[in-house]
């Protein structure tokens, strides 16, 4: 069924074609690839020294402010724990196909709706 494929002749054909046209190609590519690697090998890299006094410098807050934010954080309401339970069943969705949810009324329907009078029981 695949002899086509198989053939001693597009066989040769194939190997031809690579070792003609994209091995060089190929090789071209590598080349260029490598020589980028080279540059960014080469290129210095920025210095990444954090400076330990300055973080320091800046840790002192007024105090103040953080009592203020521990009294916020005991007076605020917890989340409730209802959606937690909810959510360690998995539902599958199913996709269903778009239908359109619009009916005209017959009217034989619309005749009679507008005979009765007054609410529907």
């Amino acid at each position: 069924m695949a002899k086509g494929l198989r053939s001693s002749v597009k066989k040769s054909q194939r190997s031809k074609l690579r070792n003609a046209v994209f091995a060089p190609t190929e090789a071209a590519r590598t080349e260029r690839l490598s020589k980028k690697l080279q540059e960014l090998i080469a290129q210095e890299k920025p210095d990444m020294d954090v400076d330990t006094t300055k973080e320091i410098e800046q840790k002192p807050v007024d105090t103040q402010a953080e009592d203020m934010d521990v009294d916020e954080a005991s007076n605020a309401k917890r989340p409730s724990t209802s959606s937690a339970r909810k959510t360690g069943k998995v539902q599958k969705r199913r996709h269903r196909k778009a239908c359109n949810n619009i009916a005209f009324p017959t009217p034989s329907k619309q005749r009679s709706n507008s005979k009765k009078s007054g609410k529907r029981t």
